[in-house]
């Protein structure tokens, strides 16, 4: 399915592992104590690691260094995860001595492999221009994966790079540990494939963030669309978090914002506008700018933007009359 895809490497990557890009030698850094958010926390941590272990993410334990090479070992640490009482557990490579000659240290944010790279995500843009797109009362849906850099493995001959010690054990992640500074990217790369695959084969655009997947369609088409995303990542080998699962309706919160299509349309008609003929650009920065080529009064302008100056954030602060009587003004005020 990705015969045509301009990342041919992706596929292989997937079967035997991402490489890190750790340029240089880490010269055998090994720190036995780790930060205070995991020495505090040792059931969480025991936990942790039987967890790890049954999935196949970790290998261990060792007495010592298995591995013909210098082994590096970065201290653990752990923080609360949010709306739960579990804690999400780091591996600090960012740790060196005196600041320095950590593994992430060796690992350059604009190089992979020796290749430039360019990580590109989705804005909250480009899902107001998809909803745009596929038209009044449209449907959004969303699917999230589950431990998405634990499911994404590790090229063997990096394991000795991510190592860890707890209670005198020594442990390897052979998946991309969380506080890789390159798992960011190899994360967006494989949800990159998945979007590929979606468009190509399925005509179904599909905004990809990290392990976010949102996508919107119209009503006739949005649960046919919603199920096929679903089977494509099975298809993939992707495990998806099913209960942060999002299927088709006209609210779903995406990056952080809550997009309501239903509200948003119903809006501009009460104020007598045709909703289709309004893009993303008119609720973002540089909707002033077009409200004054437009010769909007400045004032009108200014007390637009106090209630509008948070993107899609438009019906929170001001209640629903100052919003009518300031739209309906200046759609007056807009020359046709």
């Amino acid at each position: 399915m990705l015969a045509m895809y301009h990342d041919s490497d992706v596929v292989n990557f997937l079967e035997y592992g991402f490489p890190l890009s750790c340029k240089g030698s880490c010269s055998g850094l090994a720190v036995e104590k780790n930060h205070a958010g995991a020495r505090s926390h040792p059931d969480d941590m025991r936990k942790y690691l039987k967890k790890e272990c049954t999935y196949g993410s970790i290998i261990g334990p060792f007495f010592s260094n298995p591995f013909d090479t210098d082994m590096v070992i970065s201290p653990l640490n752990s923080v609360p995860k949010k709306d739960t009482l579990d804690r999400r557990v780091i591996l600090d490579l960012s740790f060196g001595v005196d600041g320095e000659d950590s593994v992430n240290s060796h690992i350059c944010k604009d190089l992979y492999l020796g290749n430039p790279i360019k990580v590109s995500h989705p804005s909250v843009d480009s899902l107001v221009e998809l909803i745009r797109r596929k038209g009044s009362g449209s449907l959004c849906f969303k699917r999230d994966l589950k431990r998405a850099y634990r499911q994404i493995p590790i090229c063997p001959g990096d394991w000795h790079l991510v190592g860890f010690s707890w209670e005198n054990h020594i442990f390897f992640d052979l998946v991309l540990s969380m506080g890789l500074r390159s798992a960011a990217y190899i994360c967006q790369r494989v949800t990159n494939a998945v979007s590929f695959i979606l468009d190509a084969h399925y005509d179904l655009q599909i905004l990809n963030y990290l392990d976010d997947l949102a996508g919107c369609d119209a009503q006739e088409k949005a649960f046919d669309a919603y199920a096929i995303l679903g089977e494509v990542l099975d298809n993939c080998g992707l495990e998806e978090s099913v209960e942060k699962a999002t299927p088709p309706s006209t609210s779903m919160v995406f990056l952080g914002i809550l997009f309501d299509t239903k509200k948003l349309r119903d809006i501009l008609e009460m104020c007598g506008l045709d909703s289709s003929k309004f893009s993303s650009h008119s609720f973002r920065r540089g909707g002033a700018t077009w409200a004054f080529h437009s010769k909007v009064p400045s004032e009108l302008i200014q007390f637009h933007g106090d209630w509008r100056s948070n993107a899609y954030k438009v019906y929170l602060e001001f209640d629903l009359h100052d919003k009518l009587s300031i739209s309906r003004a200046m759609a007056e005020e807009i020359p046709i």
